[in-house]
């Protein structure tokens, strides 16, 4: 009876002293660099490209580090990053739950090629940093406590839009809380050769807190929204190649931009925003030095409570509450506005451009 109690607890300990072994072998750098080539091998052979890992380390409970990740396809490097860090809670493990206190991407390029049908994607990331508590996929909810981007440039190229799949899909039903978010020296290019379009933007710095997004209901909402020291510029045709006096549509370049947005919503076919702050200068000279007001808009309309708006040489200020079916007429729509404006005689000057010396004398 005595050996049968023996060999029976030899058995029933012998898978749980397996996976204590286990446990402790993978924080052994030796095991884990092997089993990091091993996996990568695998990874290569699975998606027919060459993917490289430098080295790997994790510590207790579940800090993972991993240096030198790169995949290449046909000699073109397609994902390259020189760190991914990643820190765990184990205890919210257990709930289905996830904790980051820490997701660190450092280094990063990028580049689909041909992955994408009709679209591409290339360019280069400094820093993404993001730390969340509070993921639950079982509730379909997420938090994200923090999230900074900087020192990146991304080139966007739509080149064929009709590519698109454009088949209805059921929408996901998370809801995701951004507590704060951060870009600082962040470039984006889009460009849509088709259409003859160009588009660069350059943030200096952008900050945004109190985002919410509900996937299902398709509403949006941001606290606070700002940006500082940035710039763009829209092109169309062949614009850059034409000079021109003056504003040009086609050819719209703006510097120092400074936006302030609070209480920004989207949800039930409504929108609404204040700004709190708007400046920025265009090519012709044209400089608006600051803006504040509400804007609201909805299925039945218009609201504009108040806006003012002041250049170096003019303001402008706007009431007006006007329905969508108000041009119908016989329909009883509405239609209310108050406009008052000082137009400066040098920003007329500015927006018109190429004007005989004469007239620019003798104009009032």
């Amino acid at each position: 009876m005595k050996k049968f109690l023996k060999w029976t607890g030899i058995i029933i300990s012998t898978p749980l002293v397996l996976l204590i072994i286990l446990s402790i072998l993978i924080y052994i750098p030796p095991i884990q660099n092997f089993a990091v080539r091993k996996a990568a091998a695998m990874a290569s052979r699975a998606t027919g490209m060459d993917i490289a890992v430098g080295r790997v380390t994790l510590s207790f409970p579940l800090n993972l580090n991993i240096h030198r990740v790169s995949a290449i396809e046909n000699g073109d490097t397609l994902l390259g990053a020189g760190q991914i860090g990643l820190k765990l809670r184990m205890l919210p493990l257990l709930r289905s739950e996830v904790e980051i206190d820490a997701f660190r991407l450092t280094d990063v390029s990028v580049n689909t090629g041909g992955m994408m049908e009709g679209c591409s994607l290339k360019g280069r990331m400094g820093e993404l940093y993001l730390e969340s508590h509070g993921i639950a996929p079982g509730r379909q909810t997420a938090v994200i406590d923090e999230l900074r981007i900087k020192d990146s440039r991304l080139d966007v190229c739509i080149a064929d839009t009709s590519a698109a799949d454009t088949a209805a899909s059921e929408l996901p039903g998370w809801k995701v809380m951004l507590r704060k978010a951060r870009m600082d020296n962040v470039a984006v290019r889009l460009d849509m050769p088709a259409d003859s379009m160009r588009v660069n933007l350059r943030l200096g710095r952008a900050l945004l807190a109190g985002g919410m997004t509900d996937l299902k209901r398709g509403e949006y909402s941001l606290k606070s929204f700002s940006i500082r020291n940035s710039a763009a510029e829209y092109m169309a045709g062949n614009a850059d190649s034409v000079r021109t006096v003056g504003f040009n549509p086609s050819r719209i370049l703006l510097t120092g931009v400074s936006i302030g947005l609070d209480s920004v919503g989207y949800g039930a076919g409504a929108i609404m925003a204040e700004i709190s702050d708007l400046r920025m200068k265009e090519s012709c000279g044209m400089e608006i030095v600051s803006a504040h007001g509400k804007i609201g808009m909805n299925d039945n309309g218009v609201d504009i409570p108040g806006l003012e708006l002041r250049t170096a040489d003019s303001y402008i200020s706007v009431k007006a509450d006007a329905g969508l079916n108000a041009p119908q007429g016989g329909r009883g729509g509405r239609v209310s506005a108050r406009l008052m404006a000082d137009i400066g005689k040098h920003d007329l000057l500015r927006l018109v451009g190429d004007v005989p010396e004469e007239f620019r004398r003798d104009f009032p």
